[in-house]
């Protein structure tokens, strides 16, 4: 890797050489160019219109005639931009950078993190650490401030970050963010410093129970026995009563807790201290004395002297007693009903469930000895003993009761029993009968078995029969089926043991089939003419009047009889409705009772096939009518005169229509005025039901649509109109593209159509000529057809506004013409460029033609001159031109030469900068 000032030496080699370049690009380009006055900063250049180009970074100018960019000599650490005015227009470098002066630029720093470069450096390796309080992240970054929180300081040196070497401050000591160390703190007594404290007082009392000096000092606990309150400077001694200590931490003097077990205090501010009592005693909580002793609950033992009772160590089945001096001693075994784990448990009573117990000496399970109490016996459980029930006749008492009476239950259908401690046992009842549950006796309490059930008697309780679906049992059966019988009409069984019930059919229903299964499912709805009350009644005949017949369903002999339907009759009793046989065009009405005498007319707007078929609405169009005893929805419908109108449907056709003046109805309309029409063009109507007739317009004269007059409405035809007259309404005329018809009242298409004029134009039909829309300087001929598109430009010498304008004679003054296409107006002139003139008015500039040496100085006149002394011309050419200074631009470019050489070419070629 090569040092980098080496690589810094080959750039400014690099930028100088490209300098150089630019430059002798530069002097050729001035070789056929001539000087410019250029302002400081700037240099010729022949290349730009002005002249001039701004000096490149490097390089200056004083400005002036010849001006030359030349080289600066700016000190080490600065540099001149682009544009300089003089040889020091130097600025120095922003931080970060250096340079080393003359033309080098300033290049950015390389600085580790923690250091920077200063001001004026020259040298890549000029980087110096950041002081304690600041920090940089290198490159070009200078030392900026840490920006540590209130309560940090930060007093490294070469920080690379703005927290992270930032510390908080110890309790005593605050710092304000932007210190390097931390200060101490000016605390009153009873407070002391907060963590990471930003100010000098930024203080906080000390809580209950510690105190403090202040200052720079912590907050201090107090001893046990001394109390503070927030705020106090020093700890005080507790008032405690006898038997109480001071609560650490407390804030009062009063804060007092009882001592312990075995421990007893005399009060103030003394704490618990140990108590001796005799053998079988203890030292309750709360003690104010060394002998203040109680005896020791079961469980509990005391030897004596340390005032503690210590649990006892008794063996399984042998419980602890109160007052114990011996923890294995004095312990008792446990009777019968009661047990004890050992160690420090007296003798409980067992935990026998309901039912259970236990009759075990020195016992130590709770329930795992309890026996099951025999039948006849109960225990309440827990310790209690089996004990002989007392139960009534029917019932007996099981195993495990857990009560002498209310525990007692039920014998089961088929036993029996006398009560006391007596089981139950079987009864001996007869064929067909059984024993209810509760019986107290064998024979007693046997009852028949009802319808469905059976029994083949002894202790068999009544059972269900098998009967099949449909059937069923008496009372008193002794088998399953031998006495099953079908069900009767209007009664049904499931079968089993249930019994025949009447079937719940609906009213208008019966059920016929014998040995029916279902309530509902045989049943059937009465046919027409019948009826039925519904439940197990069957269905009997209607007694209905002369055209009415009773619907299937019928619930009453009368009551639901309905009168025929059109095209039905009815005759009457249980008669069902019948068809009629009407006509074409004819139908019968509701409640008719024979075929044919009761058949009508269909009214207007209805129809009728015959038969049975009712009179229906017929389905005409709009327009158009069905009239009376019609035979089809729409074959017999005709269209409604002149005058009339219908919706269509049924509606018949009414008059008159009322249509507005200069509107006529015709044949078939649909409403009262919106099927009126408006009279076309040389036609007119007064209105009302009125058609429409001809007008009677003289020629070149139209009706339009809607007149109300043969001749009030006539007018004359617009331009771009004709008419021949009579009842002809004015129509476009048909003139060829670029005539126009600007002529009114016309009696033909073609007889006033004229060709459009210069500056106008028409693309024929019925348009007008208008005018054309050419741009300035242009203009359009006779007999156009378009707006723009045909305009020509003006020769020279010409101009035209544009528009619809022609081309007219300009008049210039003398030197000046009017471009061709360009002038606008009259006076809107040019001068003649260089090497041409012109003698004014409507004349075009032209060349002068001069020798070489000469050339023609003034547009005026074609008059040649020789060049000035110093310039020169190649003959023809438009001006005469400088001669080329050289010498300047020669000088510079050794002054560039003698500079590059200060640096060693060939090392840096050698090491491929």
């Amino acid at each position: 890797m090569l040092p980098s000032h080496h690589s810094l030496l080959c750039r400014e080699l690099g930028s100088r050489m490209q300098r150089l370049r630019q430059l002798l690009l530069l002097g050729l380009a001035l070789q056929y160019s001539t000087a410019a006055t250029c302002k400081p900063g700037y240099g010729d250049d022949p290349t730009t219109s002005t002249g001039c180009t701004k000096c490149i970074q490097g390089l200056f100018s004083v400005g002036g005639d010849s001006a030359g960019c030349l080289p600066v000599t700016c000190p080490v650490g600065s540099m001149a931009f682009a544009g300089a005015v003089n040889q020091t227009d130097c600025h120095p470098c922003d931080p970060g950078q250096f340079s080393i002066g003359g033309q080098s630029i300033c290049h950015p720093a390389d600085c580790s993190p923690g250091y920077e470069m200063p001001l004026g450096s020259n040298n890549p390796n000029d980087c110096v650490p950041c002081t304690a309080g600041t920090y940089s992240t290198g490159a070009t970054s200078m030392c900026q401030p840490t920006t540590c929180l209130p309560g940090f300081a930060s007093s490294a040196l070469k920080a690379t970050d703005p927290i992270a070497t930032c510390k908080a401050c110890p309790a005593g000591y605050f710092g304000t963010g932007n210190d390097t160390q931390c200060k101490p703190m000016t605390c009153a007594p009873g407070s002391a410093g907060v963590a990471t404290a930003n100010t000098p007082n930024n203080c906080t009392k000390c809580p209950d129970g510690a105190a403090s000096n202040g200052a720079a000092e912590a907050c201090t606990p107090c001893d046990p026995g001394f109390f503070a309150a927030s705020g106090d400077a020093a700890c005080q001694p507790a008032t405690c009563p006898p038997g109480w200590r001071s609560n650490v931490p407390s804030s009062v003097a009063s804060n007092c807790t009882g001592c312990a077990v075995g421990t007893y205090s005399t009060g103030g501010s003394s704490t618990c201290h140990p108590a001796t009592c005799a053998p079988g005693y203890f030292a309750p909580e709360g003690s104010t004395t060394a002998d203040n002793c109680e005896l020791c609950p079961a469980g509990t033992y005391s030897p004596g002297g340390d005032a503690h009772c210590k649990s006892t160590s008794c063996a399984q089945g042998f419980g602890a007693v109160a007052g114990a001096s011996d923890g294995e001693a004095n312990c008792v075994a446990c009777e019968p009903g009661y047990f004890s784990l050992g160690q420090k448990s007296p003798c409980l009573p067992t935990t026998c469930k309901p039912g259970f117990a236990s009759d075990v000496h020195a016992n130590h399970l709770p329930d795992a000895m309890c026996s099951l109490c025999p039948q006849g016996y109960f225990s309440v459980g827990g310790s209690g003993q089996c004990t002989p029930a007392t139960c009534l006749g029917g019932f007996m008492l099981p195993q495990g009761a857990s009560d002498g009476n209310a525990s007692c239950v039920l014998c089961a259908a088929g036993q029996f029993s006398p009560g006391g401690t007596s089981a139950c046992q079987l009864t001996a009842c007869e064929a067909g009968f059984a024993a209810p549950a509760g019986a107290s006796s064998a024979t007693a309490e046997c009852t028949q078995c009802p319808g469905g059930h059976y029994s083949p008697g002894g202790a068999t309780s009544c059972a269900d029969t098998t009967c099949t679906p449909g059937s069923s049992s008496p009372p008193g059966a002794s088998t399953a089926t031998d006495k099953c019988t079908p069900c009767d009409q209007g009664y049904y069984s499931s079968g089993g043991s249930d019994t025949c019930h009447p079937t719940l059919c609906p009213p208008g229903a019966e059920s016929a089939d014998v040995g029916a299964t279902d309530a509902t499912a045989s049943c059937h709805r009465c046919e027409l003419g019948y009826f039925s009350e519904g439940g197990s009644n069957q269905c009997r005949e209607s007694t209905c009047l002369p055209g009415s017949s009773a619907l299937p369903g019928a619930t009453d002999p009368l009551a639901n009889c309905t009168i025929c339907n059109s095209g039905r009759f009815c005759a009457g009793g249980s008669a069902i409705p019948q068809v009629t046989h009407c006509p074409p065009g004819q139908a019968s009405p509701r409640n008719a009772s024979d075929a044919t005498l009761n058949c009508s007319e269909c009214a207007q707007g209805t129809f009728s096939p015959g038969g049975s078929t009712a009179c229906a609405p017929t389905t005409c169009p709009p327009g158009t009518a069905a009239n009376v005893g019609a035979a089809d929805a729409l074959a017999q419908c005709s269209p409604c005169p002149l005058g009339t109108f219908s919706p269509g449907g049924t509606a018949a056709c009414n008059g008159p229509t009322a249509c507005l003046p200069g509107f006529a109805s015709t044949i078939g309309a649909a409403t009262v005025n919106g099927s009126c029409i408006q009279c076309g063009g040389g036609f007119f109507s007064i209105g009302g039901d009125s058609s429409c007739n001809a007008t009677a317009c003289a020629p070149g004269f139209g009706s339009p649509p809607g007149a109300t007059d043969s001749t009030a409405q006539c007018r004359v035809c617009e331009e771009g109109f004709y008419s021949p007259g009579l009842q002809s309404d004015c129509l476009p005329m048909t003139c060829a593209p670029g005539s126009g018809a600007n002529a009114s009242a016309a009696t033909s298409p073609t007889s006033s159509c004229l060709v459009c004029k210069a500056g106008s134009f028409s693309p024929g039909g019925s348009a007008p000529c208008l005018p054309t829309a050419c741009p300035p300087g242009t203009t359009s001929p006779k007999g156009a057809d378009v707006v723009d598109r045909q305009c020509s430009s003006c020769l020279a010498g010409t101009y035209s506004p544009g528009g619809s304008a022609a081309c007219r004679p300009a008049s210039c003054p003398t030197g000046f013409s009017a471009p061709p296409g360009a002038s606008t107006s009259k006076d809107d002139c040019v001068r003649c460029a260089e090497g041409f003139y012109s003698t004014g008015e409507s004349t075009n500039c032209i060349p002068c033609g001069c020798d070489q040496g000469s050339a023609c100085l003034s547009s005026n006149s074609s008059l040649c001159s020789a060049c000035p002394i110093g310039s020169f011309s190649a003959g023809g050419f438009h001006r005469c031109l400088p001669p080329l200074d050289v010498l300047y631009f020669l000088s510079f470019i050794l002054h560039e030469i003698n500079q590059s050489r200060r640096v060693t070419v060939h090392w840096c070629i050698l090491h491929g900068m």
